[in-house]
């Protein structure tokens, strides 16, 4: 069966004219570097592209969880630089000064660092001394960081403690107050932080469809999200995460989100392990779904369809305009020796019936014919340098491979060019994180500075009339520390913008672009080259102009052959029948050639 439907199929081709077989196989011909180049350039943009997102998102991952990480740190100095206050570490001022004074002190302070929601001095027994606004004031001796400090008089962070009432997710800051004069401990000072204070530094890594996450990793849960439905969810919903979750490395891995079911690219790091984070066991999860991962890929593919279609259209062009000029010259060939065929069985004809009766030309008759037989070894010679012109189109075809492998070169100079961009882009990004260092410890300094003043004018109020004058100069130096505070909020500011543009640059498309160019400027050549295999057609009309100029070399014979046979008197028996047989042959030439003309048509 298999074999029948191979032989119909055969049959059926076979059956096609010779213009639609010729047009075809140029058409395949020009297509299959095209569809080649095309499809291996995807495949290699596709690749570079996914994996220079995957760093992109790795490389957010790690400064999340650095700028996580510093926040924390400095939080620590924080409770242990009000510890150690005078007001609070010595007794005798701290006897004079009215609780109200104190209480208004750390009210004033929760209102200038909003991320903290509660401040409060305990005694040893875990019995509040002052508390700000809003507090608990139960006693607190059974909280597990009022124990730690207490037992080992160190400074110590909480791990997330989740309210049973309030729901709120809170990191508490806790400091040793030591008595400045016997050096030992006297009270607690604790600073209480919401986790959604974490929030304003998370923000900034939201851009460009990226979602993140920030991890309880004592519980396994979300505790803070880009979404605010994420939050409380179980780890578990990403199963690649819990592979993930120990390296102290960024890890990224395509996975499922089972709560939109949605796949996903994420990014994976823990802060990390250090006295300064204590024991807030935090990590971090940035995630994107892959349909915006795979954005650009399909921009790139949408150009080179583009630029398929282009060059195919092109391509496909040239073939038609070649086949058709092919076909026409052999068509013009068939009718011509067709021409020539019907003359030469007129002539053949008469010179039949001479022959017939002049016997005695059969020796410059035969001279004559040997003579025509030589210009058809010419003929013959000709149609060799044929066959070498379509050799010499060959070779061309080879350019135009040549060409092509060009085009690689130049898609390879693309991926080039878009890694040193995203090497630019992550240096850049981790200068604009160092300006965000040094402005948290400007703003840092003036807090402290601020402070100081403060007491310094507690101090001031005490001395009476000696110490007016040094009231003045502290509250001058407050005024300084809050101006350097906000300059400080403003570098912040610009370093978030100057962020913000780095994520949003553009640098790789126009440089993509110039590589397209480079791309057609190649396609160009391409086309340079196959117009050469025109060139090769034209070499062999011009060959088969010379064989047309051979047959009439052949017909100046025929007239000898016609000269001679007018003196000669009636022709052999022999003579008439080889003129009888070259009559037969002319007339299965003609045939021939009609079928090929029919052919061509």
């Amino acid at each position: 069966m298999l074999t029948t439907f191979r032989t119909n199929i055969q049959d059926k081709l076979n059956s096609l004219p010779f213009k639609t077989k010729a047009t075809a196989m140029a058409v395949l011909l020009s297509l299959l570097p095209v569809v080649g180049v095309g499809s291996l350039a995807y495949f290699i943009s596709n690749t570079n592209l996914t994996e220079a997102e995957t760093n992109n998102q790795k490389s957010a991952a790690a400064a999340l969880s650095d700028a996580l990480a510093r926040f924390i740190s400095i939080r620590t100095k924080d409770a242990t630089y009000l510890a150690d206050l005078p007001f609070v570490n010595n007794p005798n001022i701290a006897k004079t000064l009215p609780l109200a004074a104190k209480e208004e002190f750390l009210n004033d302070y929760l209102n200038r660092y909003k991320f903290y929601d509660s401040a409060m001095i305990f005694d040893l027994q875990g019995n509040p001394i002052a508390a700000s606004k809003g507090s608990s004031r139960e006693n607190h001796a059974d909280r597990d960081y009022f124990q730690a400090v207490l037992k080992t008089g160190q400074p110590y962070i909480s791990k997330v403690v989740t309210s049973q009432t309030t729901k709120q997710s809170s990191i508490y800051f806790v400091a040793p107050i030591k008595d400045i004069i016997t050096g030992q401990l006297s009270a607690i000072f604790r600073l209480r932080m919401p986790v959604t204070a974490l929030e304003e530094i998370a923000a900034p890594y939201g851009v460009n469809n990226a979602q993140w996450h920030i991890i309880d990793k004592n519980t396994s849960k979300f505790i803070l999200a880009f979404e605010k439905a994420q939050v409380g969810r179980d780890t578990k919903d990403f199963a690649r995460y819990e592979q993930l979750k120990n390296s102290d490395k960024p890890q990224s891995a395509f996975d499922i989100d089972r709560l939109t079911n949605n796949p996903q690219l994420i990014s994976v790091l823990s802060l990390p392990k250090s006295e300064d984070l204590g024991q807030s066991n935090l990590g971090v999860l940035v995630a994107k779904d892959t349909k915006y991962v795979e954005a650009k890929a399909n921009e790139v593919l949408v150009v080179l369809l583009v630029g398929m279609l282009v060059a195919g259209g092109t391509t496909v062009g040239l073939a038609l305009l070649t086949g058709n000029r092919v076909t026409k010259f052999v068509k013009q060939m068939a009718e011509s020796i067709v021409n020539s065929s019907t003359e030469i069985v007129n002539t053949v004809e008469m010179q039949e019936v001479t022959v017939n009766m002049q016997a005695n030309s059969a020796i410059d008759t035969s001279a004559t014919v040997n003579e025509l037989g030589a210009v058809s070894f010419q003929s013959a010679a000709q149609a060799e340098a044929a066959a070498n012109g379509a050799r010499q189109a060959l070779a061309l075809s080879e350019d135009g491979t040549r060409s092509v492998q060009q085009t690689l070169q130049g898609m390879s100079g693309l991926r080039d060019k878009v890694d040193a961009i995203a090497t630019q882009i992550v240096t850049l990004s981790e200068q604009t994180g160092q300006i965000t260092v040094v402005s948290d410890l400007v703003a840092d300094l003036a807090s402290q500075t601020n402070m100081l003043a403060l007491n310094a004018a507690v101090e001031a109020a005490r001395a009476g009339e000696q110490g007016k004058g040094f009231s003045v100069v502290a509250d001058e130096i407050r005024k300084l520390a809050d101006q350097s505070k906000k300059s400080a909020d403003k570098i912040n500011a610009l370093a978030e913008d100057i962020q913000t543009a780095i994520n949003r640059t553009v640098m790789v498309t126009d440089e993509g672009t110039k590589t397209v160019n480079e791309g057609i400027d190649l396609a160009r050549s391409t086309a340079d080259t196959f117009a050469g295999v025109t060139d090769a057609v034209n070499n062999v009309f011009l060959n088969s102009q010379q064989i047309s100029t051979n047959a009439k070399q052949q017909a100046v014979s025929i007239q000898q052959v016609l000269s001679s046979m007018t003196n000669i008197s009636q022709g052999s028996q022999e003579s008439a029948v080889g003129m009888h047989q070259v009559k037969m042959t002319t007339r299965e030439l003609t045939q021939v050639a009609d079928e090929l003309k029919a052919a061509v048509v």
